[in-house]
């Protein structure tokens, strides 16, 4: 059923409302260090990046550290390093594409937050907070 909700996240664009530069660090990043860049710069994510060695060869891999896995760690002592508590695989969206498109895969994939790619490289993320200020701004009516 659309409404002039959907409408109104089909008519906004990832780019639009992305946070960028993306926070970021390394998997070796102590859980203390990974807390104060988020209470800091008041984000509920980072991503963390890293390199994986295989038999194909060295390649770039991303994780997501939110707020939430971080106190998950720091209560169940499960990692002490941003690495250790990261959740992968990370839901990537297109920088053109819309909230709608993003809403849904975000519901789908049970996660609160997106990397947006351009060209396949992290160049900002969308949370769900993201999508209901967009529906905060959405006309009155349906």
């Amino acid at each position: 059923m659309t409404t002039i909700l959907t409408r109104s996240l089909a008519a906004t664009f990832a780019r639009d409302v992305m946070h960028s530069p993306i926070t970021s660090c390394d998997p070796s990043t102590p859980l203390a260090e990974v807390a104060a860049a988020m209470a800091d710069q008041r984000i509920h994510c980072l991503l963390v990046d890293g390199i994986v060695h295989d038999a194909s060869g060295d390649r770039l891999v991303w994780s997501v550290v939110s707020d939430l896995d971080l106190v998950r760690g720091a209560i169940t002592g499960s990692g002490t390093t941003a690495g250790g508590i990261a959740r992968s695989p990370v839901l990537c969206v297109d920088a053109e594409d819309d909230l709608l498109v993003i809403a849904v895969a975000l519901a789908e994939n049970g996660t609160s937050h997106a990397v947006v790619t351009d060209d396949e490289r992290p160049v900002g993320i969308v949370s769900t907070l993201d999508v209901v200020a967009a529906l905060r701004t959405a006309p009155v009516g349906d």
